[in-house]
């Protein structure tokens, strides 16, 4: 009664429909020959009612759940109708937001770019899927319900059921698992995805919540930058001169090497790790070099420069080079990668040449001496040997002279 808005005494002798059940929900009538409680009555039967409302006194309604239950009488052909009745008003509200949740869940759950798996605790069948799911893997959403990890797995060791489910119990135990993992499409076409599984609670239960994203792209390029880092590598350790790549730096310095080659550390004595703790003045011979800043100038301005240098070794000696610095990117930041060459050698060669050279120069030079001196030796005593001569003949002329007779005109 007190539900109805009335006092119990108000209720005794009137009839229920009209008083609390004659109009439905949207407001239409209700008519007394549709009433399932006058039906229960007439035909003796149990019924059990959700989804109607009953209107109070004030003419408010409320949401009821109600049941017939008939009594006969002891004549047999009167029946007398126990109506219990409840105000669902509270458990609708309930429902209505219980709904609401779950749609608003089902909506965040299916437009996530990831798929979303929601697998039972102890058997670690899957219970929910997303969208996604599908969408990845390329099955019915009522299919891949039943599916098996072994079938949207590659089957590749270690990429099979038994692995899965390992990952799925150690997850179950409360620690959280991420991994990378092949996996296959319903057609048979094999990716990467990278999985990450935690221990939720959903609805009151204890799941395990699995997200999978599609990382074949990612795979894809760091195959292709471990292709070309080997490459790089392979070219980078195959040329026979010294390398040394260091980065440029926006006030116009260079900072420490950041890539060296074998030949290098060979070259200046130093162990790679050393190298790329220092700098390009830690190598330098600040005596013996050229000063490096206008050739940096240089490179800034998107020069290449070759020039002549000394370098320092880790033991102290000095080594000649000739450097072929150029500027560049590598990885998105300016560079300059210097080849390096060892020219001792050359430097020994030329040397070498000079001197014999000079040499030869002094020897032409000498042999010139030596043959003026012999040519003026030699006139020297062409002259005393013919002065002597002509002296001697003069002398017997004069003799011959005052010999010959005073007629020697005529003779």
């Amino acid at each position: 009664a007190n539900m109805l808005g009335y006092r119990a005494d108000e209720l005794l002798g009137r009839p229920l429909h009209a008083i609390s059940h004659h109009t439905r929900a949207d407001g239409s009538a209700y008519p007394a020959r549709e009433c399932p409680i006058l039906g229960a009555m007439k035909h003796g039967s149990h019924s059990h009612i959700n989804g109607e409302i009953f209107w109070r006194r004030d003419s408010s309604s409320f949401p009821v759940e109600y049941s017939c239950v008939p009594v006969p009488e002891s004549d047999d052909h009167n029946i007398r109708l126990v109506v219990t009745f409840n105000d669902v008003t509270v458990r609708q509200q309930s429902e209505q937001a219980l709904r609401h949740s779950e749609a608003r869940f089902r909506t965040i759950f299916d437009s996530v770019g990831d798929a979303i798996f929601v697998h039972d605790l102890n058997s670690g069948a899957i219970i929910d899927i997303n969208r996604r799911a599908c969408e990845m893997y390329g099955y019915p959403h009522e299919e891949m319900l039943n599916v098996e990890m072994a079938t949207l797995s590659s089957g590749i060791p270690p990429y099979t059921q038994a692995n899965a489910l390992r990952w799925l119990a150690q997850a179950a135990s409360g620690n959280a698992q991420s991994f990378e993992w092949q996996a296959r499409t319903r057609k048979g076409r094999l990716f990467w995805v990278e999985v990450n599984i935690r221990r939720a609670t959903i609805a009151d239960r204890d799941r395990l919540l699995v997200s999978v994203r599609d990382i074949s792209e990612r795979k894809q390029a760091e195959t292709m930058l471990q292709e070309s880092e080997e490459r790089f590598r392979t070219l980078f350790g195959s040329i026979q001169d010294a390398i040394f790549v260091l980065p440029t730096l926006p006030d116009g310095t260079t900072g420490k090497f950041i890539e060296v080659n074998e030949i290098a550390c060979r070259m200046l004595g130093y162990t790679c790790a050393e190298l790329l703790d220092m700098t390009i003045a830690d190598v330098d011979d600040p005596v013996a070099g050229i000063d490096p800043a206008p050739v940096i100038q240089r490179l800034m301005a998107g020069e290449s420069v070759i020039f002549e240098q000394v370098l320092k070794t880790k033991d102290g000696r000095r080594i000649a080079v000739e450097v072929n610095a150029n500027p560049l990117m590598l990885a998105e930041r300016p560079v300059v990668m210097s080849l390096v060459r060892d020219i001792s050698e050359r430097r020994r060669l030329e040397r070498e040449a000079h001197e014999a050279h000079q040499r030869q120069r002094d020897l032409s030079a000498h042999l010139q001496t030596v043959r003026e001196e012999e040519k003026a030796s030699i006139a020297r005593e062409i002259h005393d040997d013919l002065g002597g001569t002509l002296t001697a003949l003069k002398m017997d002329l004069y003799w011959l002279a005052r010999k010959l007779p005073a007629d020697r005109e005529a003779m």
